[in-house]
C-alpha cells in the first residue's frame, strides 16, 4: 500500500515536471497538443518502469532533449507564420524589462560561448582554451572592474530587473504554480539564466568538465564524474 502511495507521488511529480517543459513551446501550440503530449509522456513512462523498474536517466536525457528540439522547431515555426514583432510581442509576451535584462545578460552569455568554443576546438571541455583565454585576457573586458560589471552586476540586475514585471503581476495572480510560469514565462528563464550564471562564475570549469566527461563515458560512472570534475 505505502509502495503504491510513493510512486503515485513519484508519477504526480513526474507530470509536473513535464507541464513544466511544456512551457517551453508556443503557447498556441501548447494549448493545441499539451494534453495529447502530456498523455504520450505518461504512456512513454510506464513503459520504461515496465521495461527496466524505473525511468532513470537516459529516459530523462532523451525527454529533454527532444523536447528542447521540438520546443526550438516550433518557435522557429511560429517566427515565420507571424513575424518578429508579433512573434515577441504575443508569442514570448517580451516587454521593455525584459529587453533590458537580455542586453545585460548579453556580454556574460557572448564570453560564455567564446570559451566553450575554444574548449571544444581544442578537443577538451573540461580546460579552458590557453590560446582564447590570452587573446581575451588582453582585452578591456578583462580588466578587473569591467570584469566585475559583466560577470556579476549585469547579471545580478538582470535578475532584479525582471523580478519588477513579476512583483505587479503577482497582484493579479498567485506567485504559486504553473499558471503562473505561463503568464510570465521570459521573465521567469531570464532569471533562471541569471542565476546560472552567477553560478557559473564558481563553476565555469565544473560544468564543461561534467559534460565532456559524461559524453566520453555516459551516466554509469556519474559519481566518479562528479569527484574528479570537482578538482576541475
Amino acid at each position: 500500500m505505502i509502495n503504491l502511495i510513493e510512486d503515485g507521488m513519484v508519477e504526480d511529480k513526474a507530470d509536473r515536471f513535464y507541464e513544466m517543459l511544456l512551457l517551453l513551446y508556443p503557447e498556441a501550440y501548447r494549448n493545441r497538443f499539451g494534453a495529447e503530449m502530456l498523455c504520450t509522456f505518461q504512456d512513454m513512462r510506464a513503459e520504461e518502469r515496465t521495461k527496466h523498474g524505473n525511468a532513470g536517466i537516459g529516459f530523462w536525457s532523451d525527454i529533454l532533449i527532444d523536447t528542447l528540439l521540438s520546443a526550438l522547431r516550433e518557435h522557429g515555426e511560429t517566427l515565420r507564420k507571424e513575424g518578429m514583432k508579433k512573434y515577441l510581442q504575443q508569442t514570448l509576451k517580451l516587454n521593455n524589462f525584459n529587453l533590458v535584462s537580455l542586453i545585460l545578460l548579453l556580454p556574460f552569455l557572448i564570453m560564455g560561448c567564446i570559451d566553450f568554443a575554444g574548449r571544444i576546438l581544442q578537443g577538451d571541455l573540461g580546460r579552458y582554451n590557453p590560446a582564447t583565454y590570452a587573446a581575451l585576457s588582453n582585452t578591456p573586458l578583462y580588466w578587473y572592474p569591467i570584469l566585475f560589471t559583466w560577470v556579476i552586476l549585469f547579471p545580478i540586475l538582470a535578475v532584479i530587473i525582471s523580478l519588477i514585471p513579476l512583483a505587479i503581476n503577482s497582484k493579479k495572480s498567485s506567485w504559486h504554480g504553473i499558471d503562473y510560469l505561463k503568464q510570465n514565462p521570459v521573465n521567469v528563464i531570464i532569471i533562471t539564466v541569471g542565476i546560472l550564471l552567477l553560478a557559473a562564475v564558481k563553476l565555469h570549469d565544473f560544468l564543461p568538465c561534467m559534460v565532456h566527461s559524461i559524453t566520453l563515458q555516459g551516466f554509469g560512472k556519474l559519481p566518479a564524474i562528479i569527484s574528479l570534475c570537482r578538482k576541475a
